[in-house]
């Protein structure tokens, strides 16, 4: 009888996961941004004026309400997966 892991003979664990990216558009269009850009973005009248300035480019012609709700629910998303 064994007890314990079952994988106590292979020392090295190898993953095929692969995250891809996401088929909501406007989660993708969000993903292509640099995250320092995304990073800066702390209220939704912030995120206005970023995409007048045209800071991002890949969010054009997205309505920054719905560019704002996705990253709250992005940003929920992280920190519920990471529990």
């Amino acid at each position: 009888m064994q007890r314990g892991a079952t994988n106590g003979w292979f020392p090295i664990v190898k993953s095929a996961l692969k995250i891809g990216q996401s088929v909501d558009p406007v989660v993708s269009a969000i993903q292509s941004c640099k995250e320092q850009q995304i990073d800066r973005i702390q209220s939704l009248e912030k995120l206005r004026v970023y995409l007048e300035d045209g800071m991002f480019e890949a969010l054009d012609g997205i309505e920054p309400e719905i560019v704002w709700r996705k990253l709250q629910e992005m940003l929920v998303y992280a920190l519920t997966s990471s529990l």
